[in-house]
């Protein structure tokens, strides 16, 4: 997951944000929301500009809210976050969940006083708003489909019940990790899971090579895979994941 706070300051988002004014077209910020993430969907991270397994992979724009459910904040701007089509469309859809009286709630009803809504708290992580860091960490582990990395919640549920359900939640949405559990029929899931094996293959070398202490091999890992444009990489700075493997 990619941290995008800072994304509404960006120079090339304020200018596109003038356009939008004017136009009220949401898909404007499809660049300047890539161009924050390096190309990749800030949430499950697969890169933008390429295909997975033969499946065409788009940018699209999302309602963080789904207008079926805020349809007084459909054309705010600060409501649109940058997903891929798998995790826009397969996964989250018009889903919505919030954390209400203790529990998870799925939100079935219309909300249309911005007090209610900014009273919400809500169990779908938002990378432009929430510090993904207070919420997840990195695991890799072996799986029943292969070795895999994969999201985790940071707390346990009686060390912060709301960052726990918040992170699981979101895992559980996006499907970002508990492979065991996916269904490979799923062309969806099929290329989920072959992204978190992708994901794996792409920073367990340059974790081992840190290990070992190598620091020559990790440095040339990190250039060669480009490892910098990825938002895990800011979890391993900060020493927030764990290997099972």
């Amino acid at each position: 997951m990619i941290d995008m706070r800072g994304a509404f300051e960006e120079k090339d988002f304020l200018e596109k944000l003038e356009v939008f004014k004017r136009e009220k077209k949401h898909n404007i910020f499809v660049e300047p929301f890539s161009n924050f993430t390096n190309t990749k969907c800030p949430y499950c991270e697969v890169d933008l500009l390429n295909n997975l397994d033969s499946r065409e992979i788009e940018a699209t724009i999302d309602h963080y809210r789904p207008k079926k459910y805020y349809p007084r904040i459909k054309s705010v701007y600060q409501n649109y976050i940058l997903m891929c089509n798998d995790c826009n469309n397969a996964y989250k859809g018009n889903e919505f969940l919030i954390y209400k009286d203790n529990e998870v709630y799925k939100q079935t009803e219309q909300v249309v006083n911005r007090s209610d809504i900014e009273a919400e708290e809500t169990l779908i992580v938002n990378p432009i708003k929430d510090n993904i860091f207070d919420i997840f960490i990195l695991k890799f582990k072996y799986t029943n489909k292969g070795k895999t990395l994969e999201l985790y919640p940071r707390y346990t549920e009686n060390d912060n019940k709301y960052f726990y359900l918040k992170a699981q939640e979101t895992i559980k949405l996006f499907a970002l990790g508990n492979c065991e559990d996916m269904d490979n029929s799923r062309d969806a899931n099929r290329c989920r899971i072959i992204l978190l094996k992708q994901h794996f293959n792409n920073f367990y070398g340059f974790l081992e090579a840190l290990k070992k202490e190598d620091f020559a091999k990790a440095s040339q890992i990190r250039k060669e895979k480009k490892l910098n444009n990825y938002g895990f990489m800011k979890f391993i700075k900060q020493k927030l994941f764990k290997i099972e493997v």
